[in-house]
């Protein structure tokens, strides 16, 4: 069973990852109606799906190439530490904007999207 299930994976990687993934990933985005952290396993569906098929793929040799590439750093460390700061201020200016101004108060009958959540909701 094992040898025939690594073999289909060796021929068709890329097929097995998106299957796999999928797999693991819509069948917990329904629960995130119940609470936004059970969302957060689905978020991790896709690299639990890339580990899998590397390891049945590749074997241990292939997966350690796979998890050492996380670590592996290819600019230099200044440029580094310059991205890292300008990621970290843009992410401050952005969550901060939102809450600093009030927006008037509108009387339409339409209702007002305060988040994306609602965007996603079927509206009649």
């Amino acid at each position: 069973m094992m040898s025939r299930l690594s073999s289909v994976v060796k021929r068709h990687p890329i097929v097995t990852f998106f299957v796999l993934a999928y797999a693991l990933t819509w069948p917990v985005i329904p629960l995130v109606s119940v609470s936004p952290l059970l969302g957060i396993p689905a978020r991790r569906g896709p690299a639990l799906a890339a580990i899998i098929v590397t390891s049945l793929a590749d074997g241990r040799s292939g997966l350690m190439d796979l998890l050492s590439r996380l670590v592996r750093w290819r600019v230099g460390r200044d440029l580094d530490v310059v991205i890292q700061h300008l990621v970290h201020g843009l992410g401050i200016r952005v969550g901060g904007t939102g809450r600093a101004k009030k927006r008037p108060r509108c009387h339409s009958p339409r209702p007002r999207y305060r988040s994306w959540v609602y965007l996603t909701q079927i509206r009649p």
